[in-house]
């Protein structure tokens, strides 16, 4: 299993990474972009695959109802 199916991209950061997605599985890594003018994003790889697919339904469902991303 390569990195990309397990990591997701996310993007308008809301707040702290860890504390949005630690209940979707294990965060193996997370690499966190703050350009100077935010708002920040991330790439958040998990233990596996379903992991991020269950993270990645959190984000498409976050856009849709609320629009924050």
């Amino acid at each position: 299993m390569g990195r990309s199916s397990r990591t997701i991209y996310v993007g308008n950061l809301p707040g702290e990474v860890e504390d949005i997605f630690y209940k979707y599985g294990h965060i193996v890594d997370v690499d966190l972009k703050m350009p100077p003018k935010p708002p920040g994003y991330a790439f958040v790889e998990f233990e596996n695959s379903r992991d991020a697919d269950d993270a990645m339904m959190v984000i498409i469902l976050m856009d849709v109802v609320y629009g924050l991303n």
